[in-house]
């Protein structure tokens, strides 16, 4: 095995079932996803379709077509199920109602999608409900938002009262360009990530790639953040356990 390469990604965020949303269109499509992540290292993948004002999250009709292209997969890889539930009026009433159809492969962990026009007003009530319940929000690709006035503060806030944040590895690398890069290593640095996930949609423009991100945080960080952030706070996320505490470096 070549050096620095993982043991195995588990991928928490990412949107590999064909049909759902704007991820892959048909499942050969679906399939040729899941190769570019098992070939970049990952040994699991949590599909996430969307749960928007656009696109209907249905948890049996996922469940089926999480089961359908787990025959598709090669073995290596293996295929759960959950959503990206949007933080929006449309979406999110149905999640607060029955959270654990929206979880990831039924834990207790919520990956949430926060607006990009801004914050919602009433976001700190949202994750103290869910906190209450035994829910933990996890919030995707929070860079995207870090531009926004006071939202590196709300978000220190979220963190220090349970909440979880999930980078996506294109922004960690560049892929996705340089003001998401500065924006994912100042939140790395200022301590507010759990997880790094690839949020893959496709196989060439936004792929389930991870090998480049953890290269890169092993490289200028900590391999003992990588290890944390790649492999075992995942892995907790898939087991329903709780995540590890951020290494000293």
């Amino acid at each position: 095995m070549e050096p620095n390469f993982p043991s195995g990604f588990i991928d928490i965020h990412c949107h590999l079932l064909p049909g759902l949303d704007d991820g892959p269109a048909t499942p050969e499509a679906a399939e040729q996803m899941g190769g570019v992540a098992c070939t970049a290292g990952a040994v699991a993948v949590i599909s996430t379709p969307h749960a928007s004002h656009r696109y209907r999250f249905d948890c049996q009709k996922t469940a089926l077509a999480c089961a359908a292209m787990r025959e598709r997969m090669a073995p290596a890889l293996r295929l759960f199920s959950g959503c990206e539930l949007e933080l929006s009026l449309e979406a999110l009433p149905a999640g607060l109602a029955n959270p654990r159809s929206y979880t990831l492969n039924g834990s207790r962990y919520l990956l949430l999608e926060l607006m990009p026009a801004g914050l919602a007003p009433n976001l700190d009530r949202v994750f103290a409900q869910l906190l209450d319940r035994g829910i933990t929000p996890v919030l995707a690709h929070p860079e995207r938002s870090a531009h926004l006035p006071g939202c590196r503060e709300k978000l220190a806030g979220w963190v220090e009262r349970g909440c979880l944040a999930q980078l996506t590895a294109g922004s960690l690398t560049g892929r996705q360009g340089p003001r998401l890069q500065a924006a994912a290593v100042s939140l790395l640095r200022c301590r507010l990530v759990h997880f790094v996930a690839s949020d893959g949609h496709d196989a060439i423009r936004r792929p389930p790639r991870l090998l480049e991100a953890y290269r890169a945080m092993q490289r200028n960080l900590s391999p003992a953040l990588a290890e944390l952030l790649f492999i075992s706070n995942p892995r907790a996320v898939l087991d329903d356990q709780p995540i590890r505490a951020w290494p000293a470096f």
